[in-house]
């Protein structure tokens, strides 16, 4: 469920900043997924920054790109790209591995404990979240599509 939040949570940010080509209206666009395992919380948030004389056309734009995101989902394109994004950041992570601090280790180690997780190395967290990736359809993309978006 995590990585296909990640993959809808993308795709909005990229269908926004692309809008931006066509109608600027946006100074600033950052969507963010927060996890605060320990604390028992998890945030979103869509943060837009725009121009005083802009910012009703910029709020109409983006709760309309959110609703169709709800509605329609993903593209296959945008399924695919963003599997491959996450996979490769899985891989930039296990090739970085041997580079991290002790607090960085422990830090992991105590969400991964505070949230019932296992705790995996990063070699083993990359092999995971390729099954993972490949096991995902975009019926389940959909379905978290749908749920992030029925606000």
């Amino acid at each position: 469920r995590e990585l296909m939040r990640r993959m809808t949570l993308s795709a909005l940010q990229i269908r926004l900043n692309v809008q931006q080509r066509n109608q600027p209206l946006f100074t600033f666009i950052d969507f963010n997924q927060l996890n605060w395992p320990r604390e028992g919380c998890a945030v979103c948030s869509l943060d837009l920054t725009t121009d005083i004389q802009s910012w009703r056309r910029a709020v109409i734009l983006a709760v309309r790109e959110i609703r169709r995101l709800g509605l329609f989902g993903l593209t296959d394109s945008e399924i695919s790209r963003y599997k491959q994004a996450i996979l490769a950041e899985a891989a930039q992570n296990a090739a970085q591995s041997e580079q991290r601090n002790n607090e960085e280790v422990l830090n992991e180690l105590m969400d991964s404990e505070a949230c019932g997780h296992t705790f995996m190395q990063a070699q083993d967290r990359y092999l995971a979240a390729e099954k993972a990736l490949t096991s995902i359809t975009r019926d389940d993309v959909q379905a978290i599509a749908r749920e992030l978006c029925e606000h």
